[in-house]
């Protein structure tokens, strides 16, 4: 069996993690009040970047994904394994 892979910093997340992932960023915005073009301006990344992560549909560049995570205040994910639900 293959796994997609999605890393964050240091930890490599199965497929099913990289939903989590999106799930737990789009969920961070909203509580943040943030619309994704917001976002995408504050992390200096597309708006169409910020919808394919949240959709799990991309797994994004090491940069933009460090960038995206201190907007949100969640760099605690670049060290923690994420749980699959």
């Amino acid at each position: 069996m293959q796994y997609l892979t999605c890393k964050v910093t240091y930890v490599t997340l199965d497929f099913m993690n990289c939903k989590d992932f999106a799930k737990r960023v789009r969920e961070k915005r909203k509580e943040k009040g943030l619309t994704q073009q917001q976002l995408a301006n504050l992390s200096h990344v597309s708006r169409m970047t910020i919808y394919r992560l949240e959709a799990g549909k991309v797994k994004p560049a090491h940069n933009n994904r460090i960038k995206i995570l201190e907007v949100l205040e969640m760099e605690d994910l670049e060290k923690n394994e994420l749980q699959v639900q």
